[in-house]
Order: structure tokens, then sequence, then C-alpha cells
């Protein structure tokens, strides 16, 4: 890596004929500009989480079997009952490479609250077993990231 003083630094500007405004953003560029380009690095404990696949994870069973366990497992809360609510609430997961459902990636991406968000939550972390996603590129079994509905109905 070059290192300049800043004296030196002056010295170049005046020589090119360099505002020194410009002189600074070439600097923060050149500077900033590679940890933008290599920010994919991530710490060993971290997955890459894919959103298109060529084959997509899968509920044992498909997506009959999927919505069947998922009204099997659903308690309509109380709180929405009462206040009369219905309607979908969008639930985020990550599905790993070898078909676990990661409980701590379960999240409401567009809820509707009175208790049926916390709800979808538990029962999508109920249904934890599944088939994984691949790709063929790749030759392996890839974290997939899978947005779902699931409606609410009183």
């Amino acid at each position: 890596m070059i290192k300049f003083t800043l004296i030196e630094l002056i010295i170049v500007l005046k020589k090119y004929k360099i505002k020194v405004t410009r002189a600074i953003n070439l600097i923060l560029l050149a500077t900033f500009f590679p940890m933008f380009l290599f920010s994919q690095e991530t710490d060993s404990t971290e997955q890459e989480i894919f959103y298109k696949v060529d084959i997509s994870a899968e509920y044992p069973g498909g997506y009959a079997k999927l919505f069947s366990d998922i009204n099997k497992e659903i308690k309509y809360p109380k709180e929405a009952k009462k206040a009369k609510i219905e309607g979908k609430v969008y639930v985020s997961f990550v599905i790993d490479s070898t078909g676990m459902l990661l409980p701590d990636s379960v999240r409401v991406t567009k809820g509707l609250g009175y208790g049926l968000d916390e709800e979808a939550i538990r029962v999508m972390k109920s249904l934890n077993r599944w088939k994984p996603a691949h790709v063929t590129v790749l030759g392996r079994d890839v974290p997939q990231r899978i947005v779902m509905p699931i409606t609410f109905r009183r």
C-alpha cells in the first residue's frame, strides 16, 4: 500500500492542479470503494442464503400437507377473535442445507397484530423438518429463505 504524508499529498495536488475537495473525494473513494466491492465476506459461522434456487425447499408431503399441518397447529388468538380480525400474515424463514428450519430466522414480514403474528411464528417454528433446496450448478443443497402467507379465518 502506498502511504503519503500530508506534505507529499499537497505537492502532488499542486503538481497536477487538482482541487483539494476533488482530491479528498478521490482519496475517500480509493479508500472505501474496495470495501464495498469485497464486502461479501462473512465470518465462518454464517452461510450464504439463497432466494433463487433450481429446486426449492419442500415440506415432506408437499404444499397440501404443509397447509394441513399449519391448519391443525393454529390456535386462533382470543384477542383477534374478539376484534374480528382476519387476513394473511406473511412469514419469512430459512431452511438450511440439512433441511432444518432455523428457528431464529422466522420473522413476520407483513403482519396483522392482535396476536396473529406471534401465532404464525409459533406455528412455523413447529414445522422444522423440510427437504432442502438444491442448486445444480453448485452440485449441493443450500440454505434458502422462503416467504409464505399464513391465512387466518375465524
